[in-house]
């Protein structure tokens, strides 16, 4: 293992709950189409409650987690607050905004598991300004022992904010940007205060000049791309049910889907995956190695492979049966088959 020392972890993003719908047609919803649709009882919640639960699980309380944020002052916010003091989060800077409700989203999810959402933007992530989030890091303590995130689903100025503030403090920061952000995010040098970038398949794309980011091959092609711009960049890029590709400096690493997964809901996945992407860097994994070579997870990538296959084993957006004991159970059975099958 790497010596890091890692002692906490901050970050800003959306959250709040969110309502699903299943769809019973593949064909995706059209932008004048009515459909009826069956509400689920699944929970679906928002980015940085999804990732800072799993970092919340998997590492305090050895190392503090801190989610930096606000809620309505309403059932949706005060039982998010609930939960994520259970997972072990540190939740004093999420505060309940009077003037603003809690985050909603609504899911739309297709009989293959795909899906999309649309998010209220009128909630109280709104109020998560750079003044608030540069307050709550100075009050926290920022320095090299901090991962810094930005997550998306509040405002981008204020991300920015908390990103070059880490950046200035020697922390270690991470941002991910949805595709309507990318262009602003560029032109605010976004990518030049990050040392890691998550991104999806269109947001890839759209980051990367490209069309479409299909598979693993036009992942490379875009991480090839983008470094070329951003040398000091690393990028963990999500490319759906075809796996995920991890670049650090030059060297590539290819994750496939993890076997023997059966698929309830791929909402959160990619959250799921950072996670672990981040956990494994906090327990001084290294970045990347040969998946499935042992019992345990050796490297970063494939604990973040771990955690993003298991998380759609739930309907829920979060899954609550991820645990450490867990994690490493599953581990140890993909590790017995892959030997099993020589």
């Amino acid at each position: 293992m790497e010596e890091r020392k890692i002692k906490k972890i901050i970050g800003t993003g959306g959250i709040g709950k969110g309502l699903f719908f299943l769809s019973r047609e593949e064909e995706t919803l059209g932008r004048n189409e009515s459909r009826m649709a069956v509400l689920s009882d699944a929970k679906d919640y928002c980015k940085l409650h999804i990732v800072f639960h799993y970092l919340g699980c998997l590492l305090t309380p050895g190392i503090l987690v801190y989610p930096i944020g606000k809620v309505g002052c309403d059932e949706n916010g005060r039982s998010c607050k609930e939960q994520m003091k259970a997972a072990g989060l540190n939740v004093s800077w999420v505060k309940e905004s009077p003037a603003h409700p809690t985050m909603l989203s609504i899911c739309i999810q297709y009989p293959d598991k795909s899906g999309g959402n649309i998010t209220a933007d009128n909630s109280a992530c709104q109020e998560v300004d750079a003044e608030y989030l540069t307050e709550a890091a100075r009050d926290i303590g920022v320095g090299p022992d901090t991962i810094v995130a930005a997550l998306p689903e509040v405002p981008l100025e204020g991300r920015l904010a908390l990103l070059r503030y880490g950046k200035e403090r020697g922390a270690f920061c991470v941002a991910s940007c949805g595709t309507a952000e990318i262009k602003e995010f560029v032109r605010q040098k976004g990518p030049e205060v990050c040392d890691l970038l998550a991104l999806n398949q269109e947001e890839t794309a759209e980051l990367a000049g490209m069309m479409k980011v299909r598979d693993a091959c036009d992942a490379q092609e875009a991480a090839d791309r983008i470094q070329k711009r951003y040398p000091g960049l690393n990028l963990w890029l999500t490319v759906g049910a075809e796996g995920s590709l991890l670049a650090i400096g030059k060297k590539r690493a290819v994750y496939g889907p993890l076997p023997g997964v059966k698929v309830k809901n791929t909402g959160g996945a990619g959250d799921a995956s950072l996670a672990g992407l981040l956990a494994g860097y906090c327990l001084g994994l290294p970045w990347q190695g040969e998946v499935f070579s042992g019992p345990d997870a050796h490297s970063a990538g494939e604990l973040a492979t771990l955690l993003g296959g298991i998380s759609v084993e739930s309907e829920d957006s979060i899954n609550l049966d991820i645990t450490p004991d867990s994690v490493r159970r599953r581990s140890r059975e993909i590790y017995a088959l892959k030997r099993k099958e020589g």
